[in-house]
Order: C-alpha cells, then structure tokens, then sequence
C-alpha cells in the first residue's frame, strides 16, 4: 500500500460486488508488486473490492494514518508471502502484519479476516510470518495465478464478515468449510480419572491407541499425537482446538481403573457447534482393553461413514506387558535424560515377559540412540543393545511402521549408512506416511545427504502433520539448518521454543540457526542455555561453537580445557564436542586434528553433521578436511 490506492469503481470497468460488503486489504513486499497487482486484478474483475498500491511511494503521516485506517477498517487481510518477504527481515509490509494480526485477537473466532497467499515454493512450516498467520488455511498461487474457486471463496469470506449469507449462521461461519474438512478429528488424551494419579500412563496409552486406528483410514485427517496432546491440562476453547490443529471433530473421555476393572467414558464432538455427535460407556474388566480401544475406533468410523481397515492393536496377550509398554513409551515421550533410563528399564521388564513385544524392541532403539547422541552412554555399549532390539523388532513385526523406523534410526545414529537407511525410512512411511516423528527425521537425513527438495518436502509435512509438536519443529530447524537455510531454521526453532520455553533441540538448533544469521549475543545466551540444562560434551562443544564465531576465544579456550579433562575422565561424545568447538576457532589445523579425530571414532557421521552442520563447510578448501567430508558423506 502508499498514497494510491486502485478500488473497485465503474470509471475503472469493474463494478464492485452486490453481495461483497467491505474490502480486501493486499499486504506485500516491494519486490512482489507485480505479482500482487495480478492478483488485484483478478478479484476486481469477479467483483470484489480492493486496496492495493500501484506506486512504490511510501512514508508520511498522511500516508501512515490512512493505512492504519484501512487495516482497521478493511474486511479481509491478504498477507502475501513469497521467497522476496522472506528475505526481509524489515520492512513497512512487516508493520501492515503485525496491524493486521493485532486486530484479529479482538475478532470473535468465527469471524474470517486473514488469508495469507503463497506465490512461490515457500514452505509455510518456515515462513517468516506471525503465528497468528499459521492459524488458518493458506492459498498457494504460483506466480500470482488466480481461480474461479479461489474467487468463490473469497467473496463467502465476504459475505459471512458483513452478514449477507446464511453461511455466517451455519457451524462453519469463520472457520471455512472447506479448511475444516468433514472427515476430520483430533483424539485428545482421556483424563485419568483412577485415584492412582500414576494411572495416567494407562489414560495416554488408550487415546493413543485410539488415535493409531483412526490414523489408518485413508480419508479421515487424524492429528498427531504431539499435537491433540498439546492441549492436555489446558482449558481451550473449542473453536481454539478447531483453529489450531484444522479438525472439525474431538474425540475426547475418561478411564477410571480400580483393581482389574476399569471404566472408559468416550464422544464424539462437532467442533463447530459444540455438538455431541456419539457418546458411550465402557465397564470391562482390564483384559478387555484391547476390544474397548477397537469399539471406540469403529463406532467414530462408523459415525463419520468412514472404513476401518483395522483396529487398535492388539501387541500382547501379557497385559502386565503391556502395561509396562505404555509406561515406556509415557517416558520416551517425554525425553529427559532421567525419563529416557527410565523407559528402558521399563521396556527391558516388557521385554522379560514378553520377548516377541516388537513395540517394546523398537522403543529401545530409540532410547539407546539418544542416550548415544546425547552423550550418556559410549557408543559400543548403546550400539550392542540398539542392534539386538532392532534384529527382533523387525523379525517380530516388519509389517509395523515403528520397527522399520526403528531399523532406519539404529542404521543413521550406530552405522551412519545413509544408503542402507534408506529404503527403511521409505518402507515406514510407506505404511504410514502421516507419522511426523518418520517424517522429521527423514528430513534431516535428506538434508545431511545434500538431497536439498526432499528435506524441504519432509519438513513441510512433519509440520503439516504435527503443528503444536516442539519436537517436530526442532527437528525441522535441524534439516533446514544443515542446509544453511538460517533464516528458516530460526523460524521453526522460534515457533519449537513458543510451544515448549525449554525445549532443549529447539534452543540447540536456535542458537545454531542465530549463529549462522551472525547474531551472536542472542547465539551465545541461547546456547548458555542449553548448557545451563545439559551440560554434555556435544552441547558444551557447539556453546564453543558460537563463542568462537562471537569473537570469544578466551571463553572458547576455557572449555576446550574443560572438554579435555572430560576425555580423560573417560565420558563420552568428546570427539563431536571438540570439533564444534574447533569450527568457531578459524584454525584450519586445529579443525582438521579435530575432525580426524572425531571421524576416526566409530560410525560418528551422523552426529559430526548434527553437531557441525554447515559450519564446515567455509573449511572445506583444505584438502584433507575435504577429503574427510567426502569419505563421511559422499559429496
């Protein structure tokens, strides 16, 4: 926008709409103005009213109250977001957002006003753009390419802001219709209504389940796990539910145990009206488990006429197994160093009573992994027990997403066999392509091989998969960071750090991503941080990392000391520490002791690149730092 604005009017050949009551505001970076002004062009010609600034005149009181005007007084918002307002980290278009989304927190929720549009291959999950923008559905218009639907939907918008239609009293009146799908729902966690507070682990693990049989029908959207489980122990509003994680449909109840009885209270509920749709009570005895889960699964199926090809699983006919299962898998999810050896130790107790418990094998490989990658335990140690979890998860169920996930991770974190890997990550999400966890992951190793459009496509769907997951995003930060794509992966690691404040990975791939984008105090402060948590040798050596590159050699220097008289107390992961702390040293000898070193240690390919990400590669011109790269990565 500036001092012209183009509008609707007859001496311009375009009449403004008889049902259309307002304007749409078009918000843009300079750069876009021509792809804007196509898409001006187009919506006046079906009719609807447009502000948008054909100069590039900016500046002026006049100028600025008129355009704090319009956005207060316009009926949609129309951010649009391109690889141009990416690489602005300042500009007035940056302000027109921000008033934009100021004005959204005093709308009721049923009320539309913002519609971002993408006119390039931006991947949304790293835009640059307010929360708040993330909030609702996205139109993507390459090239600035309009449609008869897009048309269409813009002036429903319209009609439902100024009243004109019976669509501002129907259900869906501000959460578009065709943004909520009908076949759509989140399972959020069933409260643990036991007297046995510790019970919980059994109320996760029955939603969970649930959530896993809906998750195999083809054409209901399911949320992730992360995502449903986001909002455990919150009040939040329905509408705020429906907005955030895009379904139209809850499931949502309750499981009271006592002794071998338990009680499961489940429903159904229309997001959009508060609607009970089904609702039912279960009082089995706790062998029955199993069949209760299967119930609940067919009766939404059957509700939302959907076709349950399977369901819940069934994993053991032990049910003290599988208790201690569920318990496990409550403590890998929460990730701590103290919860990870707890989960094993429950998996391990699993196993004993059921040795063919595949879910249980596969869950140790992951532990075993980050108790490796987090420098808890040497690599021969984790990698012996990883291998033989992994050897039964897939002899006892290769059918099973997890197992061949399992595979995948054992072979990146133990072998750093990319190619071998490979066909396992694919087989997983072959089976199920909606696990954001698979997704996120395959990212990374997409990104550590330089394969730079399959990261971004992984990415973009683990967040698309699992929107409220810090985990997720931290991961995704990692991938983009890999690639050297700061700016972005600073955004995924920001949003991590806004859905969980001490996320450790999100704070990690921050301070890298504000590192690599040179700002250093922010780098510094964030990776104290994370060493103030976990003080391991990988974090210790990337918080030297950031103050070698912060011009803090002095302070590098002391925990170059530190990580020394680590090794010699025989812990773990020293090699990957030293040489993130070498890359902020600008010592080309010094790196490449370093990197010797530390690829000369078993199978540490996988974690040099986690570590070091692309902070490497500006020593990659000597030749043995090269050569070393290329043995490890194969480019």
């Amino acid at each position: 926008m500036s001092k012209e604005e183009l509008r609707a009017s007859p001496s311009s050949g375009v009449s403004r709409s008889a049902t259309a009551s307002g304007a749409v505001f078009l918000s843009y970076a300079s750069e876009d103005a021509t792809t804007a002004e196509r898409i001006a062009t187009a919506l006046q010609s079906a009719g609807i009213e447009i502000w948008f600034d054909k100069t590039e005149l900016r500046g002026g009181d006049v100028w600025d109250q008129k355009i704090r005007r319009q956005i207060r007084e316009c009926a949609l918002f129309m951010p649009i977001i391109s690889a141009h307002s990416q690489q602005r980290l300042e500009g007035y278009f940056r302000l027109e957002w921000k008033l934009a989304v100021d004005r959204s927190h005093l709308m009721a929720a049923e009320r539309p006003f913002l519609v971002p549009v993408v006119i390039d291959d931006t991947h949304d999950a790293a835009a640059l753009v307010p929360d708040r923008f993330r909030e609702v559905q996205w139109t993507r218009l390459a090239a600035g390419e309009t449609s008869p639907d897009f048309h269409a939907r813009v002036r429903r918008m319209l009609e439902v802001t100024s009243g004109t239609s019976g669509v501002a009293a129907s259900p869906e009146a501000g959460i578009w219709s065709d943004s909520l799908p009908e076949k759509s729902l989140a399972v959020m966690p069933f409260a643990n209504l036991s007297a046995d507070r510790e019970n919980e682990y059994f109320s996760d693990g029955l939603s969970e389940e649930v959530l896993n049989a809906l998750s195999g029908v083809a054409e209901l959207r399911v949320a992730a796990r992360s995502s449903s489980f986001y909002f455990k122990g919150r009040t939040t509003d329905l509408q705020e539910i429906a907005r955030r994680l895009r379904v139209a449909h809850i499931v949502e109840g309750s499981v009271r145990r006592a002794g071998n009885r338990v009680r499961v209270m489940a429903q159904l509920v229309d997001l959009r009206n508060g609607f009970q749709l089904w609702s039912e009570r279960y009082d089995r005895e706790l062998a029955d488990v199993f069949e209760i889960q299967d119930e609940i699964a067919r009766a939404i199926s059957a509700r939302l006429k959907v076709a349950l090809l399977s369901g819940a699983r069934r994993p053991t006919s032990n049910m003290e197994a599988y208790e201690l299962y569920l318990q496990g898998h409550h403590h890998l999810n929460q990730r701590s160093p103290t919860s990870i050896h707890a989960a094993v130790q429950y998996f391990e107790r699993c196993i004993a009573l059921d040795p063919n418990y595949a879910l249980a094998h596969a869950g140790l490989v992951h532990c075993y992994g980050i108790l490796f990658f987090r420098g808890l335990t040497s690599h021969a140690a984790a990698k012996a027990r990883a291998q033989t979890a992994m050897q039964k998860a897939i002899e006892c169920a290769p059918e099973l997403w997890e197992c061949n996930f399992s595979r995948a991770v054992y072979l990146n974190y133990f072998e750093s066999d990319w190619n071998e890997a490979d066909p396992y990550f694919k087989r997983a999400l072959e089976i199920n392509p909606r696990a954001s966890l698979a997704n996120a992951y395959y990212a990374v190793v997409n990104s550590i091989v330089q394969r730079e459009a399959e990261a971004l496509r992984y990415v973009e769907d683990a967040c698309k998969l699992d929107p409220l997951s810090a985990n997720i995003h931290a991961l995704s930060s990692a991938a983009l960071v890999i690639l050297g794509k700061f700016s972005e992966g600073e955004a995924l690691a920001h949003h991590a750090l806004e859905l969980q404040p001490d996320h450790m990975l999100g704070l990690w791939w921050h301070a890298s991503a504000l590192s690599g984008l040179r700002r250093h105090d922010e780098a510094v402060a964030t990776m104290e941080r994370v060493v103030s948590i976990a003080r391991t040798p990988v974090f210790t050596g990337s918080l030297g990392l950031v103050y070698g590159r912060a011009g803090r050699h002095e302070d590098a220097g002391r925990l170059r000391q530190e990580l020394e008289d680590r090794r010699v107390r025989g812990e773990f992961s020293i090699g990957i520490g030293r040489l993130a702390l070498e890359l902020g040293s600008n010592d080309n000898e010094r790196v490449r002791e370093a990197l010797t070193a530390a690829a000369g240690e078993a199978a540490q390919g996988y974690l040099i690149r986690l570590a070091c990400g692309p902070f490497m590669e500006p020593y990659r011109s000597d030749p043995e730092i090269d050569r070393l790269c290329r043995k490890l990565y194969g480019w």
